[in-house]
C-alpha cells in the first residue's frame, strides 16, 4: 500500500505508475491524479504539447497508421459526431478549407504562402459568414482576379480576395472585379464585432 501525495488516499501499488528512480519502484501520485496533472499540463502548454506529439509521430511513423486505424474503427461514431459538431460551429473555417482544396486542385495556390496568409484567407471566410448572420444577406468571398479567367488567372491569396453579397458576386460572374471594399482598418472593426 502507498499514499498518494495529491489525493492523500492509501492505495495498492498497482494504482501507481512504475517509476525506476523511486525507492519502491512506483511514482508518488496515483494513476487518476497523475492523469489529471498531465491533462492540466497539456492545457497549460498547448504549443509544447503539439511539438512533442509531432516529434513522436516523426520517430514512430510505422506505429501511427495502424494505431490510428484501430482507434478510428473503435471510435468511428464518436469521431463523426465531433467532426459534425465542429463543422456546424465553424462554417467560415469549413468554407476556407473547401476553397483552399479547390484552389490547390486548380493549381492556384502559391507555394510561398505563409501561415499568416492562410490566417487572412480564413479571416475572409469567417467574416463573410458573420456578415451573413448579422445582416441576413448572403455574403460570399470572391476572387478579384478569377482563378479560371479567360485572359488572366488569379491566385488564392489574401490580396486577391474580397467579400461581396451573393447578388454582387453573381453580377460580376467570372470577370475581373473591383478592389475589395474593405480597407485594413475596416477589417479590424468588422473583426471586433
Amino acid at each position: 500500500m502507498k499514499t498518494c501525495i495529491l489525493c492523500k488516499e492509501n492505495k495498492p501499488l498497482e494504482e501507481f505508475y512504475k517509476q525506476k528512480t523511486a525507492k519502491d519502484g512506483h511514482g508518488s501520485r496515483c494513476k487518476p491524479c497523475a492523469r489529471q496533472v498531465a491533462i492540466q499540463w497539456h492545457r497549460d502548454n498547448p504549443i509544447r504539447t503539439r511539438e512533442n506529439k509531432r516529434k513522436w509521430r516523426d520517430k514512430n511513423k510505422e506505429y501511427n497508421p495502424e494505431r490510428y486505424r484501430k482507434w478510428y474503427e473503435k471510435n468511428y461514431e464518436h469521431k463523426r459526431k465531433i467532426v459534425a459538431s465542429w463543422r456546424k460551429n465553424n462554417p467560415g473555417k469549413v468554407n476556407a478549407i473547401n476553397a483552399k482544396r479547390w484552389a490547390i486542385k486548380l493549381q492556384a495556390t502559391p507555394k510561398w504562402l505563409t501561415e499568416d496568409d492562410y490566417k487572412w484567407i480564413r479571416w475572409y471566410y469567417i467574416q463573410a459568414k458573420r456578415l451573413t448572420q448579422h445582416t441576413g444577406i448572403l455574403h460570399e468571398v470572391d476572387h478579384i482576379h478569377p482563378l479560371q479567367g479567360k485572359n488572366i488567372c488569379g491566385l488564392h491569396h489574401p490580396l486577391n480576395l474580397q467579400i461581396l453579397t451573393a447578388s454582387e458576386n453573381r453580377k460580376k460572374g467570372n470577370r475581373l472585379g473591383k478592389e475589395s471594399k474593405y480597407t485594413p482598418s475596416e477589417r479590424r472593426k468588422l473583426d471586433e464585432h
